[in-house]
């Protein structure tokens, strides 16, 4: 842990630098102020309505605790909750409809020193919360004297041992699992599965997940793209009852297939992220069509969701043995009417 990333830079600050990092931790938990109070363990947190959340710094992780997100704001007012994350996420929120509990902060604002940083706490300590949980998986010292500085009396973190007295409520998962972690805290704050009601599904849609099928738009490895007619097919093949999402590693792949895929009513999900990420937390839909890209090789081994790989036959041996999980369909052969029976089996 580096002083300088911590304080402005400021003759004031510069003593710190002499600091052990075990010296700079106990000075910022002495800062941060006494405990509010004792509390009773409880399975049921629904009675502590203040509640402050600390995004994790990564997007990756955060995608994992979106329905999280949703879940808590649909339950609550707008004085009772609040996000606190990277300015990076407003456009996420604002895509979600949950902009309005967000305090975000720019990156380099984020040191102890920073005119910013002052407000931030100020606005924080004069809340007056009851809860704050702590998503990031490896918070740094500034968030976690934030989470002491909110006045929480329950302050909630994961696998969260070594960082005490700023955390004291630990959740220990298996094998650091956040989606354990998210398990937890859907529990203890009763909250619906919110695997139920995906934010990334379109709105007006009465398709439960079972009925969706992602689309990745990514280009093959050899940088061949997906045809217009190849989209036009597909979403001419697909069962009445089932929808296309389509989604992408990259935000311009969305913009660029924009009028097509508005033209075809194929949605498509409102943010990109890490693929992987994505992948993940979008197990519960039923399988997915790919270009053999190389997010598409990397699914094969984390998702395991079902998948249909749309491949060049010159690049046959790229394929690995076809098993229940994923099935091949070669370009430029006519696409049959049971293409999609494989995802719908």
């Amino acid at each position: 842990m580096k002083t300088s990333s911590l304080f402005i830079d400021s003759f004031r600050y510069w003593p710190f630098r002499l600091f052990s990092e075990a010296g700079i931790r106990k000075y910022f938990a002495r800062k941060a102020g006494q405990e509010s109070g004792s509390f009773i363990y409880s399975n049921d947190l629904t009675k502590h309505r203040k509640r402050i959340v600390f995004l994790p710094s990564e997007l990756s992780l955060l995608s994992v605790h979106v329905p999280l997100c949703l879940e808590l704001s649909r339950a609550a007012k707008e004085h009772e909750l609040v996000f606190v994350g990277d300015e990076s996420y407003m456009a996420l929120f604002k895509a979600l409809g949950i902009e309005k509990f967000g305090w975000f902060y720019s990156a380099t604002n984020l040191r102890y020193g920073d005119p910013f940083f002052k407000a931030l706490e100020l606005k924080i300590r004069s809340h007056g919360f009851d809860v704050a949980l702590m998503l990031d998986s490896q918070p740094s010292l500034l968030q976690l004297y934030l989470t002491r500085a909110s006045g929480a009396a329950i302050r909630i973190g994961m696998d969260c041992d070594k960082d005490y007295p700023f955390l004291n409520f630990c959740f220990h998962t298996e094998k650091s699992s956040p989606y354990s972690f998210r398990s937890h805290l859907q529990i203890l704050f009763l909250l619906e599965d919110s695997h139920q009601d995906h934010p990334f599904a379109h709105k007006s849609s009465n398709l439960s997940s079972k009925q969706v099928i992602l689309l990745n738009l990514e280009p093959s490895v050899d940088g061949h793209a997906w045809t217009v007619d190849e989209m036009t097919v597909l979403a001419q093949k697909i069962d009445p009852h089932y929808r296309l999402l389509a989604l992408a590693p990259d935000p311009t792949l969305l913009e660029q297939w924009g009028p097509t895929l508005e033209r075809l009513a194929i949605r498509s999900a409102p943010i990109a992220t890490s693929f992987s990420a994505f992948l993940d937390l979008l197990r519960q839909y039923k399988g997915m069509i790919s270009l053999n890209s190389a997010h598409a090789q990397l699914a094969l081994n984390i998702s395991h969701i079902p998948m249909i790989l749309v491949h060049d036959p010159k690049l046959e041996g790229w394929l690995p043995q076809e098993t229940h999980a994923w099935s091949a369909f070669t370009r430029g052969t006519p696409v049959p009417n049971d293409f999609y029976n494989f995802l719908l089996s």
